[in-house]
């Protein structure tokens, strides 16, 4: 998957802009629906863990390397990496270290994304495909969760809801990118009528699950944002 198609970045805010703001946006606007008190470290803390991704999975696409230690050790050091400034590796060293080390763990876990990115270029079964991005979506899932020292309900309660809009997002971003993710390289799994349709119907039930335990008004955002990328990157392109 090219780096201006990542679902990490792309599933509900299709125009990348420094620093992230329409996605910031978004991930606040889910929170404060778990009336989560949103606060500008959360905000910093999101922007930064998707700056990262995005470096990250350009490394990836670009390099294929077989670890990414080195790229963490440095942006943990506050160096910056291929795709970052130092600012951007600075206040990423900044976060880790003020955070609990369950979440440093999380972190450290999503660096494994080259390991599905490997797979993803080699599997040729429905069913491993579908694993590997379900796997892959709660590891961003897990990133995007909030520190929560204190253990405030609504925090917890947005924690354990993140994996679940996660896996809605990847599944509907697969469903866009089929066919330019095959033809890219980065998947083995050929294209068909019927994978397609399986993706669409997988990815509505996963939208549905994740906007079961919203509030009616963030229901609606979620669903509109989520069909209306489907529309726009999925349905022009299912006879392609």
């Amino acid at each position: 998957m090219k780096d201006s198609e990542r679902p990490t970045l792309n599933t509900l805010s299709p125009n990348h802009q420094p620093g992230h703001p329409q996605t910031v946006a978004i991930f606040q606007a889910l929170a404060e629906g778990f009336n989560v008190q949103v606060t500008q470290e959360h905000r910093r803390y999101w922007r930064s863990m998707l700056t990262v991704g995005r470096a990250i999975d350009s490394v990836v696409d670009d390099q294929q390397p077989s670890s990414l230690q080195v790229e963490y050790d440095l942006l943990a050091e506050g160096l910056p990496i291929e795709g970052m400034s130092t600012s951007e590796a600075e206040e990423f060293s900044d976060i880790i270290q003020s955070i609990s080390p369950e979440r440093r763990q999380a972190i450290l876990d999503g660096m494994s994304i080259n390991d599905y990115a490997e797979q993803m270029r080699n599997t040729r079964g429905y069913r491993q495909f579908f694993t590997l991005r379900t796997e892959e979506a709660e590891v961003f899932g897990r990133i995007m969760q909030l520190d929560n020292p204190d253990d405030v309900p609504s925090i917890t309660f947005f924690n354990a809801w993140l994996p679940k809009f996660a896996r809605a997002g990847y599944l509907i971003d697969s469903f866009g990118d089929f066919t330019q993710d095959y033809k890219d390289g980065q998947i083995a799994l050929r294209p068909t009528l019927s994978r397609r349709l399986k993706i669409a119907g997988v990815a509505l039930a996963e939208t549905r699950q994740a906007a079961s335990d919203l509030p009616p008004r963030t229901i609606a955002f979620l669903a509109v944002a989520s069909l209306s990328k489907m529309a726009r990157n999925g349905l022009s392109k299912i006879k392609q």
